[in-house]
């Protein structure tokens, strides 16, 4: 069985020259996975995340037929 190169927050921001809070907000975004209290990220989902074009939000565009989240008026 091949192990996986898994990273937590602290390594993911790390790795990725952000913020640790960058690397939560990644989670928004369908990446990593809890495990208990903490997040996990493989690196090849890391790199895909780096790789991802981004708009003037910094985020990576939603793919094609993914709804946008939606901002509930106050």
């Amino acid at each position: 069985m091949a192990e996986l190169d898994l990273l937590t927050v602290t390594q993911a921001a790390e790795y990725l020259g952000v913020t640790r809070q960058s690397v939560h907000n990644m989670t928004k975004q369908g990446y990593g996975r809890r495990v208990g209290s903490m997040w996990l990220f493989t690196r090849e989902e890391v790199d895909r995340w780096k790789a991802a074009p981004r708009h003037a939000g910094g985020r990576p565009k939603p793919e094609a037929g993914t709804p946008s989240p939606t901002i509930p008026a106050s």
